[in-house]
């Protein structure tokens, strides 16, 4: 099982990829939902629901860390 990450075009994502600001990326991808955008993070909260992979794996692999900082391994 793969974890993905889905942009498509549209006027928000053309006009952000023009104006070279790939950094609002992300949140084009979160207004595009409805279009079928998915954003790595979310697609690696689905797999670690499902029991896919573990909590760990998915943090290292996170672009949003914080998001899975509860699986985030133990300090020594």
């Amino acid at each position: 099982m793969a974890a993905v990450e889905l942009l498509f075009n549209s006027v928000a994502v053309a006009n952000i990829i023009r104006e070279g600001n790939t950094s609002g990326l992300t949140n084009a991808m979160q207004l595009g939902k409805g279009l079928g955008m998915l954003l790595m993070d979310e697609s690696l909260k689905e797999l670690l629901d499902k029991g896919v992979i573990v909590g760990e794996e998915a943090y290292f692999r996170a672009a949003n860390k914080n998001l899975f900082a509860q699986f985030a391994p133990k300090k020594a």
